[in-house]
């Protein structure tokens, strides 16, 4: 009888501790974060860039986020989050928007912004400003903009390359 209700016992635990696992699966998210090489600013601004990897259940997510710092503010950073996919799409929207903005630096007008702008509320573009060109960062929550002035568009390309590159990488392990 003894052997029977441990059995029993032991067959209890088993189906309760398997079910406590697929539901907790169900509901575990785990991030991981790896850093990567921030986009360098002409002013004082400061960026942070990662990529970002989620599991939850079976599922497996990577994102670039870009985290833009007023410059001495003490409000928190707001942050930017692409997909692989949206990475590429950002870096055919900056081979046309240099394009663009070197027949806008020729413009007559004083004042020129010009940005692609993805769902989310971030933007990548430039602002020509009495024939100067700016490269800009944008990320608008709707309750505040923060306007990140990049070193150069290359600054820029080479940050959405590494995110790219990085995410691949991680995608192979």
């Amino acid at each position: 009888m003894k052997k029977v209700t441990l059995f029993i016992s032991v067959v209890l635990l088993l189906m309760t501790t398997t079910a406590f696992a697929q539901d907790f699966n169900s509901k575990n998210a785990r991030i991981e974060d790896y850093n990567l090489t921030p986009i360098p600013s002409f002013n004082l601004a400061k960026s942070s860039t990662r990529i970002r990897k989620i599991v939850s259940n079976q599922d497996t997510l990577f994102l670039y986020q870009i985290e833009i710092f007023s410059n001495g503010s003490t409000l928190k950073p707001l942050r930017a989050s692409l997909t692989k996919a949206e990475i590429v799409e950002a870096r055919e929207a900056l081979t046309i928007l240099l394009e663009q903005s070197k027949a806008d630096a020729n413009s007559k007008a004083n004042y020129i912004d010009n940005e692609y702008k993805f769902e989310s509320g971030f933007s990548v573009g430039y602002v020509v400003n009495n024939k100067k060109v700016s490269w800009v960062l944008v990320q608008d929550n709707k309750v505040r903009e923060e306007v990140f002035f990049a070193k150069d568009i290359n600054a820029i390309v080479k940050s959405f390359s590494e995110a790219k590159i990085r995410i691949e990488q991680l995608e192979k392990e």
